[in-house]
């Protein structure tokens, strides 16, 4: 299970996410669509524990997530062109 608890990221004075929640419940191939500039790749680094959230809290499994304490069941690709 992912869970996103009113988790904020900021990059000095711009918001990059704004108090999300959510919860995932299972497992499986998600996708986030937006267009650019939403903070679909800050919601990934903040899931993968590449970036620490300025509010809020994140956790996979019950487990909390930040740079420290990267989750074990979490995948991130990035393909740049």
């Amino acid at each position: 299970m992912i869970e996103f608890d009113n988790v904020t990221k900021r990059y000095g004075k711009t918001t990059a996410i704004d108090r999300i929640s959510l919860s995932v419940p299972d497992s499986g191939i998600y996708c986030l669509l937006g267009r650019n500039g939403a903070g679909k790749t800050t919601f990934m680094k903040l899931l993968a524990g590449h970036i620490a959230a300025t509010g809020g809290s994140i956790a996979v499994d019950g487990k909390r997530v930040s740079p420290d304490r990267m989750p074990e069941r979490v995948s991130y690709a990035r393909k740049t062109i």
